[in-house]
């Protein structure tokens, strides 16, 4: 991947999770050393890349600390350092995607490659919504969970020639038209449990390794990891493309099934006690993880499915329960009113200051304190929610901060000593 150009890179991540490992300092003139590159390149680096979310300033003035190494690996860390730019850069200032189509017959070059692979793969995966809604069809899940996979396949693709230049498309040491989704999700999700990613896992493997388990009877269950699945696809395919996925046939988005599970005796009496068996093990295992991890973002709650509301716009998409048309108190509208966690919102904040102003994840903990920006918890700015990440927040919030620390360059230094005295700013 990259060859000699990236043995810096490669260099700097050595350096890195080495002084993360042994909880040493350092400063930026030792980073410049260890890597051989200039120190005006590590200060950009360092700014642009390294402050707040690997890289941790200390209280003693040019000392460094370097932390969330972990979440990498040698390539990711390459690809997060040399990316142009990200899913999130191509959403608008208000966090909703892009209105309008794309005119893919009037683009050309690198933006032909990209609007043919988003094409492609938004096909791909309507064609599996398509099909999971046909009526007195078998193989429903087999054959969904295969175009699903193809859909997300295509959409990396897309995003790593959006990010990185569609001359890595051919790179065979990244990512080459004969591998597979589950050889490349570790560049896009570095942390093995994250949610998405075992979602993808799980599909990849429902596909390819237990297709013969896919029986009937087990739709009602698996068709919560296809919900989740399609909703996770319909976010990232909107912020790579900076458009709706969909402007019409967004119904097709719910997936729920009617009718109850059926039971381990019912399946030993209709397949045999052998395939039982491999079932009753996949099925267990997947719900164990789905406990481990109790997000909807891997597996959909059972007890909800998607209805349509006139509310946002005509293809807003909310949750409701099997039982009743009343809305529940879940809903999809809170992630997409409040679309940055903790993480990100220091992201988006810091793109919109000068390389010289950053701040970190501890700056946004006093802020929030000291305006009690969590006492009302589903106010314009913040929401806190009942899965993790718990914290999140909205582009008002973003635009908040970012313009006060514009503003008045001593903002947060006030915020911060007021808070030291226990007062308000």
């Amino acid at each position: 991947m990259g060859g000699r150009r990236h043995d810096k890179f490669k260099k700097m991540y050595a350096y890195l999770a080495k002084m993360e490992r042994e909880g040493e300092v350092f400063s930026l003139s030792d980073l410049a050393d260890a890597t051989g590159y200039k120190m005006s390149s590590i200060r950009t680096y360092y700014g642009k890349r390294l402050k707040g979310l690997l890289v941790e300033e200390t209280d003693d003035d040019g000392v460094y600390l370097a932390t969330g190494l972990d979440g990498f690996d040698e390539d990711s860390f390459i690809d997060y350092m040399t990316q142009r730019s990200s899913p999130a850069d191509v959403v608008s200032a208000g966090g909703e995607p892009v209105q309008g189509t794309s005119d893919a017959d009037n683009v050309t070059g690198e933006d032909a490659v990209i609007e043919g692979l988003l094409a492609q793969s938004a096909s791909c995966f309507k064609l599996g919504l398509e099909f999971y809604h046909r009526d007195g069809v078998r193989g429903r899940i087999l054959a969904s969970s295969g175009l699903f996979c193809d859909a997300w396949r295509m959409l990396f693709d897309a995003e790593t020639a959006r990010i990185r230049g569609v001359e890595q498309l051919t790179d065979s040491t990244l990512i080459t038209p004969h591998r597979g989704l589950g050889e490349v999700l570790s560049r896009f999700f570095p942390n093995p449990r994250d949610p998405v990613r075992r979602n993808l896992e799980w599909m990849s493997h429902l596909h390819d390794a237990a297709a013969h388990l896919l029986v009937p009877e087990l739709e009602p269950y698996l068709c919560r990891l296809l919900q989740s699945c399609a909703l996770n696809y319909r976010r990232r395919w909107e912020a790579v493309a900076g458009r709706r996925l969909f402007e019409r046939g967004a119904g097709m988005l719910a997936m729920g099934l009617d009718g109850a599970f059926a039971d381990f005796h019912q399946i030993e009496a209709r397949y045999g006690s052998h395939l039982s068996r491999q079932i009753t093990a996949l099925i267990s295992a997947l719900h164990v993880e789905e406990g481990e991890l109790a997000t909807e973002i891997f597996c959909a709650d059972p007890s909800l499915h998607l209805v349509l509301t006139p509310r946002v716009h005509e293809t807003h998409l909310e949750l409701a329960t099997h039982h009743t048309s009343r809305l529940a108190d879940e809903s999809i509208t809170p992630r997409e009113t409040y679309p940055y966690n903790s993480v990100e919102v220091v992201h988006e904040i810091n793109k919109r200051l000068p390389y010289t102003t950053r701040i970190s994840s501890a700056a946004i903990e006093v802020i929030d304190a000291q305006h009690d920006v969590r006492s009302d918890p589903g106010n314009t700015l913040y929401f806190h929610d009942e899965e993790p990440p718990h914290h999140r927040y909205s582009s008002e919030y973003v635009e908040w901060v970012s313009r006060a620390i514009l503003d008045d360059p001593g903002w947060l230094e006030r915020v911060r000593r007021s808070f030291e005295r226990g007062g308000r700013a």
